[in-house]
């Protein structure tokens, strides 16, 4: 997909409709402290080491 028809599906984005919908659905992981969450992890690994793990690949990482 080249960047002009990317910008162009990005402009059909309903971004208030999706928030008026979604923005009350509250996920488990949203309760838990900081220091058991992984997405700072999983940005390290997916967006810094460009590392692609699978769940227990990425688990085991995880846990240790």
């Amino acid at each position: 997909m080249n960047l002009e028809k990317f910008n162009s599906f990005l402009k059909t984005v309903d971004l208030q409709g999706f928030r008026k919908k979604y923005s009350r659905i509250k996920i488990v992981e949203m309760d838990l402290s900081k220091d058991i969450q992984a997405i700072e992890l999983l940005y390290k690994v997916y967006w810094d080491e460009r590392i692609f793990l699978s769940f227990d690949d990425f688990y085991k990482r995880y846990i240790y």
